[in-house]
């Protein structure tokens, strides 16, 4: 038997609440001291109080909680198999709203910081486009050194670039299939060096323009994705402002255009229908 004060404070109730439970005969002592009238708990007291902690916390009052441990154990049993679907169902909410607050934190983190701006889908019919390339597996982390090589090569055979530097690629892990491509002049094409020329396919071809952080682009391909026909499509990046500097008068020192701010560098993506 554990006295009032000792059962007070394992069952985390106060002396003078115990005593009110009593008056009102909700709960009462297993015995009472008849000379001092101290009361005194079994260890069974420890499973009513909790139940009647319990039904407190669904918000019942105490005449409430007085009928039902008095009622059979059905009603009781109802009872909680109601709470504890409420509780379940606000569970999920909780971890609904924990989920979507982690989600926000892993892909807004950038956001937040920065800015960017997508334009329209739109869609153009393109000709076939003669190119010079540079394909390998890398980590996208290198991808400037595919780019310097790119321009090496066209500076060793004397090749004419023309346009915008463009980029396909399949990402992967650890290595992303990497293309890296410039148009090149039609006097370039009377050469006969053995070097790496390809044909871009012509037809008709869904595009959009991303002004922002190429951190943020993976939004334009979310958004451009949904034009696509079947899961073979290949999109092409064309660096429109920024990456590459407009004068090329040293081809071999290529790097982004230190005068511009990458939030304002442009890139248009596209995707063959």
């Amino acid at each position: 038997m554990y006295p009032i004060g000792t059962f007070s404070k394992l069952v985390d109730v106060s002396v003078k609440t115990l005593r009110y439970y009593h008056e009102i005969d909700l709960f009462s002592p297993s015995y009472i001291e008849p000379k001092t009238n101290y009361r005194y708990y079994s260890f069974n007291k420890f499973f009513e109080i909790e139940k009647i902690k319990l039904f407190k916390s669904f918000g019942l009052s105490l005449d409430e909680i007085k009928v039902l441990i008095t009622t059979d154990f059905s009603t009781m049993n109802t009872l909680l198999v109601e709470q504890q679907k409420t509780l379940n169902d606000e569970k999920r909410k909780i971890e609904n709203q924990l989920s979507l607050i982690e989600e926000m934190l892993k892909t807004d983190k950038k956001k937040i910081h920065t800015s960017f701006t997508i334009s329209h889908v739109k869609f153009e019919e393109r000709d076939i486009t003669t190119v010079l390339s540079v394909r390998e597996e890398i980590d996208l982390n290198n991808i400037n050194l595919l780019v310097k090589k790119l321009f090496e090569k066209a500076y060793a055979y004397n090749i004419e670039l023309v346009g915008n530097l463009m980029v396909s690629l399949t990402i992967g892990s650890p290595l992303s299939d990497v293309e890296v491509m410039m148009e090149i002049s039609n006097e370039s094409l009377l050469k006969e060096e053995p070097v790496d020329i390809k044909l871009i396919e012509g037809g008709q071809y869904a595009y959009l323009y991303f002004k922002g952080l190429y951190s943020d682009l993976h939004y334009a391909y979310e958004k451009l994705s949904e034009y696509a026909i079947d899961d073979n499509y290949v999109f092409i990046e064309e660096y429109v402002e920024g990456l590459v500097p407009k004068d090329l008068d040293k081809p071999l020192l290529v790097r982004p255009n230190i005068e511009k701010h990458p939030e304002t560098f442009v890139t248009k993506l596209l995707l063959k229908l």
